[in-house]
C-alpha cells in the first residue's frame, strides 16, 4: 500500500517523473508488453482469456525484474534504493501489462 501511494504522489509532480525516468519506463513497457502479447498469441490462443493474459504478464514481470536486478550490479543496495527500484518495477510492469491487454483486444 505504501508503495501504490508513494508511486501516485509521484506520479502528481512531473519533474518526479523525470526525475525518476518513469517517462522512458512507460513507453518502453508497454511496447515490451505488446511485442510479448504478439509473439505468444498464437501459442496462447486455446488456453483461455485469463492465461493469454496472465502468461506474457508474468515473463515480461520476471524480465523487468532481471533487469532492476542487473541495474544493481554487485553492490548491496540500501532500503530506500530498493523501495525506488521496486517503484520502477511496479510502473514499469503496469504499463506492460497494458501493452499486454492492447495487443489482446487488437488480436
Amino acid at each position: 500500500m505504501k508503495l501504490l501511494q508513494s508511486i501516485l504522489s509521484d506520479l502528481k509532480s512531473w519533474n518526479k517523473i523525470l526525475i525518476n525516468r518513469w517517462h522512458l519506463h512507460a513507453p518502453i513497457a508497454f511496447v515490451i508488453g505488446l511485442a510479448l502479447m504478439f509473439f505468444m498469441f498464437e501459442m496462447l490462443q486455446d488456453t483461455g482469456v485469463f492465461f493469454s493474459i496472465f502468461a506474457p504478464s508474468f515473463l515480461g514481470l520476471a524480465g523487468l525484474w532481471l533487469f532492476e536486478l542487473a541495474q544493481q550490479g554487485n553492490r548491496i543496495i540500501g532500503e530506500k534504493e530498493r523501495f525506488e527500484s521496486n517503484k520502477d518495477l511496479f510502473l514499469g510492469w503496469s504499463f506492460l501489462v497494458f501493452g499486454v491487454l492492447a495487443m489482446f483486444l487488437y488480436l
